[in-house]
């Protein structure tokens, strides 16, 4: 009988520390998962120091590495914890969009709400789409407060052109929870359609999302594409 390769420890948390979590193939982030042992005299301290400050353990996803060193004291207990929300999102993502499958702003909308209607800092989505609004990459491109000043097309656009496609579609959240846009949503939607004019990508849509809902600047008309 052949059973799946197991992975050392030390390989594991080195390549999480190294590397990052999201460079796990499936067996070896199952292998990490699986495999987690910790004193309990730790995880008693652990959970005392984390849930004087938090009350739900979903902070975890917003946490940054010097929030989470801090918690879980060394870097070997913090590639575990990096390795359990990345086990997190793969599990959660067979209820998401898949790359190459057929879009509508609908599905877009709901999608994102679902991915990062919670934020707690604007970030901006790039979906890139071929000729037949097919999904050939997703990605993050900006965080942070996102303006004229902060958020510019080429950058967009220099990572629509290394997927060749045709067509872009963007989205990006407000924390408030509030998805009606401002005049920099509207200013950001027009540089980027005219900039696509230009370049020879289309822009088909700018959506916006919150905590439970979205809005399609498409949609609504609130923008000629």
């Amino acid at each position: 009988m052949n059973l799946a390769k197991t992975y050392s420890e030390k390989y594991l948390i080195d390549k999480i520390n190294k590397f990052g979590a999201e460079t796990l193939t499936e067996q070896e982030l199952l292998d990490t998962v699986l495999s987690v042992k910790l004193a309990k005299t730790f995880t008693k301290q652990v959970i005392r120091t984390y849930f004087s400050e938090h009350k739900t353990v979903g902070d975890l996803k917003y946490m940054n590495n010097d929030d989470l060193l801090r918690i879980f004291k060394t870097p070997d207990r913090l590639a575990i914890v990096k390795a359990m929300r990345e086990f997190s999102n793969r599990y959660k993502k067979s209820d998401n969009v898949i790359l190459g499958q057929v879009l509508s702003s609908e599905l877009v909308g709901r999608y994102l709400v679902e991915k990062i209607g919670n934020y707690k800092q604007e970030v901006l989505v790039c979906l890139c789409l071929d000729t037949k609004n097919q999904i050939l990459n997703e990605k993050i491109i900006f965080k942070g407060t996102l303006n004229s000043a902060t958020v510019h097309p080429r950058e967009i656009f220099k990572h629509a052109l290394n997927y060749s496609c045709a067509r872009i579609l963007v989205v990006h959240n407000h924390p408030s929870g509030n998805v009606q846009p401002s005049q920099n949503d509207l200013n950001l939607t027009k540089r980027l359609i005219a900039a696509g004019k230009i370049i020879g990508i289309e822009v088909i849509d700018h959506i916006i999302v919150g905590k439970e809902s979205y809005l399609s600047l498409a949609e609504e008309r609130i923008v000629e594409f």
